[in-house]
């Protein structure tokens, strides 16, 4: 009987799952800034203001020429920029003048809903390695096709320095009434936050993060690991994770289908060496599957790879010689519904059968 009811909740779980859902759009702001731009701290301003009015807001300083640009950042406002402060948002076409952020944001946020939920499945740090471990996943809740790319930026908040790569240009020094009147000219100490510190899939995503074909329902994960400079405050970074398209040469061609953020970073003292591990899967898909599953993997080698029931019997076992971006199946038309454990090394992945 026990067993009966263990498998009954397993449907039941993996019914919730495939219930309809839709995914409510957010919109990242990228605002490309710098140090010695003597108007981009009214931006710093407005930008917080956006985010303030809107929780689906999110946003991030991307610095250029001082002491907090990074190559990506550089890549991304040669792109994308005329001029600053100046900001995209979800990339949909040139940078534009922090005068439309708000009326910007609140149009896409009209918007209501997108194809896709992305969220965490964990962010571990180890603080003795300095090993940065993020795990993003995104769920979609309407068919994609194409190239879609998986990534992440990590965040760093007050951030202080001391010279011109830090100290803030600021034009508003004698403007009564705006909140930088009388701060100086420069700002010396001006704390920097939401600064970009990396971009996980560089510019603009990791290539075949994805599949080229995905249905609403399916879930996928992508790892991406980072050692993070002795510099850098673990205690202020956050990661902000997207998904986004690449169609071609144009502002326009490389939107962000959708976005979001987390400040929950785990600190975990790994074992020796486990952190190391490579993660199995590039990709397990389609999940939920009426049997056939596809497995992109990001090991090499001969592999054991299980599938096990909710009851934790084996249901399939095999050894796998896995070829990093060569995609092999697994078959479980022969199974019941429910939700299966895939196990190759010391990675998992959910698997609902239909």
């Amino acid at each position: 009987m026990k067993k009966h009811l263990l498998f009954a909740l397993g449907v039941l779980l993996a019914g919730t799952q495939l219930q309809a859902q839709t995914s409510v759009q957010k919109v990242l702001l990228e605002e490309h800034t710098g140090s010695w731009c003597g108007y981009c701290p009214d931006g710093h301003i407005i930008m917080d203001d956006v985010l303030n009015t809107y929780p689906n807001a999110i946003g991030v300083m991307v610095h250029n020429s001082d002491g907090m640009d990074i190559s990506t950042g550089n890549t991304l406002s040669a792109f994308y920029v005329s001029g600053f402060p100046q900001a995209t948002l979800n990339r949909q076409g040139d940078a534009v003048s922090r005068s439309i952020w708000m009326t910007s944001t609140s149009s896409m946020l009209s918007a209501g809903t997108t194809t896709v939920d992305v969220s965490f499945d964990s962010v571990l740090f180890n603080p003795t390695t300095r090993k940065l471990n993020v795990f993003v996943r995104a769920s979609f809740t309407g068919n994609e096709s194409g190239d879609i790319r998986f990534n992440g930026i990590l965040v760093e908040d007050d951030i202080t320095g001391s010279g011109s790569d830090y100290n803030q240009t600021n034009y508003y020094n004698s403007t009564s009434g705006h909140p930088m009147y009388g701060l100086g000219n420069p700002i010396v100490g001006y704390v920097h936050d939401k600064v970009a510190r990396y971009y996980f899939g560089g510019a603009y995503g990791t290539a075949a993060s994805l599949p080229t074909s995905i249905a609403s329902g399916e879930s996928f994960q992508k790892r991406y690991t980072y050692t993070v400079p002795a510099s850098f405050d673990e205690t202020k970074l956050s990661v902000i994770g997207m998904v986004s398209r690449y169609n071609g040469g144009s502002t326009a061609d490389r939107p962000i289908i959708n976005a979001n953020s987390t400040s929950t970073i785990t600190i975990v003292n790994y074992n020796v060496g486990i952190e190391e591990e490579t993660y199995a899967f590039n990709a397990v898909y389609p999940n939920p599957t009426t049997g056939i599953v596809n497995i992109a993997p990001a090991l090499e080698g001969l592999q054991l790879l299980t599938v096990t029931n909710m009851l934790g019997e084996i249901v399939l076992s095999k050894e796998v010689n896995m070829v990093a971006g060569s995609p092999f199946s697994i078959d479980l038309s022969d199974q019941p519904a429910g939700i299966y454990m895939l196990r190759v090394g010391s990675s998992t992945e959910r698997i609902i059968k239909q």
